[in-house]
């Protein structure tokens, strides 16, 4: 799904970046981000709340398109 984002960003929009957030305890998910170019855009972290309320570190992830 993500590639697919990716795709419509870089072909069919006129954004110039995606940015997103992620939890920092979702490992797999900030590998997959990694992988498909997105770079840190946080210097340090920052709590988010998660769905039980429960406050977790996260950092925002970018990619130009």
């Amino acid at each position: 799904m993500i590639e697919e984002v990716l795709d419509w960003a870089r072909n069919y929009s006129s954004l110039e970046r995606l940015v997103l957030t992620v939890q920092l305890r979702n490992v797999r998910a900030v590998k997959l981000y990694q992988h498909l170019g997105f770079e840190n855009c946080t210097a340090t972290s920052y709590d988010v709340v998660d769905p039980t309320g429960k406050r977790v570190p996260a950092i925002d992830m970018g990619i130009w398109v």
